[in-house]
């Protein structure tokens, strides 16, 4: 796959189509159904490529641009569309914040990326261009406490 040749769209709004192939990338990436409460979320804006090989998806959480998911198909990991689509991201919002589950295998991936993050019990949290603050720890404590989006 040449990288070259591939766009990143990004949707505000977003067409019961469009949501059909957010799920079906998100839901192939992990390996995992989504749950009601993800379903039913919002989201400020959402990244994807040519025929939705990947797809990322960023909401405000008080304030602070908050990427809720990066999901790569699984035949396309390994290409480096993960990189390229967080690196877009993180260069169009230039400041974010997201977590991981510690048990993700992929969690390396997202040091390279960061300015700062914090270990919790369930969550690395990442963060680009925030200032470690009580704001921020406040955001991050809501994060450590959501539970995750898969049934």
């Amino acid at each position: 796959m040449n990288l070259k040749e591939l766009t990143i769209h990004t949707l505000e709004k977003i067409s019961a189509d469009d949501m059909k192939n957010i799920i079906d990338c998100i839901e192939n990436s992990f390996s995992k159904k989504l749950n009601s409460v993800f379903l039913s979320k919002s989201f400020e804006k959402v990244f994807f490529f040519n025929d939705w090989k990947g797809v990322a998806i960023v909401k405000n959480l008080n304030g602070f641009r908050y990427l809720d998911k990066l999901a790569i198909r699984q035949e396309f990991r390994g290409s480096g569309l993960g990189h390229l689509l967080l690196s877009f991201i993180i260069e169009h919002s230039k400041s974010l914040i997201w977590r991981s589950s510690r048990e993700n295998v992929f969690q390396e991936f997202y040091f390279k990326f960061c300015d700062g993050f914090v270990r919790t019990p369930d969550w690395n949290i990442f963060w680009v261009d925030y200032p470690l603050d009580s704001t921020l720890i406040q955001v991050i404590q809501q994060l450590s406490q959501t539970p995750a989006d898969f049934d």
